[in-house]
């Protein structure tokens, strides 16, 4: 088998991720443009080679064993701005833009509506894709449509209403195969000046409420709108509790903070006892936020029967 040009073979994840674990890929790839994007996803199929197509690692996490298909690293940048009328805007945007590099663009512009989603580290793909969220805001409120590549490379741009937005879900969860390729944004005019002042002010507090040291964010996801997965982890006493030279952070219990060498599986085993911890307590299962990469193609088991647990009021950190 002819490998497709620029593909390296044993690339360590671990320097892809924001928590810094994970064994070799069999293959890796960075793609520059999205010409280049849908050529290695074609090429992958043909061959019948599993694979995931990643951004920053902002939330991920990868196996110690490695991953044994192919990892394609999406850098595709680049926007463009139609103006709808003169006080909104439909902004198209590769999915391997870094949010917050796209939403300071735009605020020199003078576009916003979405300045609060700057308190997110990954990339308009991994936003899409989990409607991302913080301060207020989700990224299905501003989104128009996303551009996806289905299996056997057919594009096909999705309405956001066919999207099957709830919090931290999509329906492109439920298809592995399927990669978000760009998005389309409706924002409105506003004063530049403001806009900036805002994202720093975001920015800022992130910073402040942000423990120090590698993580992925948030590990677990919230189990519903009076439930903060960060209170109920300190109340179940786990704050530094740690697994090898993972932590759980004293600072925001949500963070699992690697410390030094610690691994994905310090990592999973960690997440299990505060999982154990926290159903103890408060009878609440927490579900993971974090995505793990798997070397099997198998799209998100339906949790939704956890809702069902007895649930208990709690304050939000």
């Amino acid at each position: 088998m002819k490998l497709f040009p620029g593909i390296k073979e044993g690339v360590y994840l671990n320097q892809f991720n924001t928590t810094g674990v994970g064994g070799p890929a069999r293959y890796f790839y960075q793609a520059k443009t999205r010409q280049n994007l849908l050529a290695v996803l074609d090429w992958a199929e043909e061959h019948q080679i599993h694979f995931v197509v990643i951004g920053h690692g902002s939330n991920l996490i990868a196996p110690d064993t490695g991953f044994a298909g192919l990892v394609v690293r999406n850098d595709v940048t680049g926007y463009s701005v139609e103006e709808v009328t003169a006080e909104q805007a439909l902004v198209t945007v590769e999915a391997g833009q870094p949010l917050l590099s796209l939403i300071n663009s735009l605020a020199k512009e003078g576009w916003g509506g979405f300045e609060n989603l700057a308190g997110i580290p990954g990339t308009v793909g991994g936003a899409v894709w989990g409607n991302a969220g913080c301060y207020g805001i989700t990224t299905a409120e501003v989104l128009v449509s996303a551009l996806a590549r289905k299996e056997g490379g057919k594009l096909e741009s999705i309405a956001v209403e066919d999207l099957q937005y709830r919090y931290r879900r999509s329906m492109l969860k439920e298809h592995p195969y399927w990669v978000v390729i760009a998005a389309t944004y409706r924002l409105k005019r506003d004063n530049p000046a403001k806009i900036s002042n805002q994202i720093r002010y975001i920015l800022n507090r992130r910073m402040e409420e942000k423990p120090i040291g590698r993580s992925c964010g948030s590990f677990f996801k919230n189990p519903n709108e009076q439930s903060s997965a960060g209170y109920l982890i300190d109340m179940a006493g786990m704050k530094g509790f740690r697994v090898g030279d993972v932590r759980v952070s004293s600072q925001h219990a949500n963070y699992l903070i690697n410390d030094g060498q610690g691994n994905c599986g310090d990592i999973l085993k960690l997440a299990t006892e505060i999982k154990e911890k926290v159903y103890t307590k408060f009878r609440i299962a927490l579900e993971e936020e974090v995505v793990l990469l798997a070397d099997k193609p198998d799209k998100e088991h339906n949790r939704e029967d956890l809702s069902k647990q007895k649930q208990i009021r709690v304050k939000n950190k």
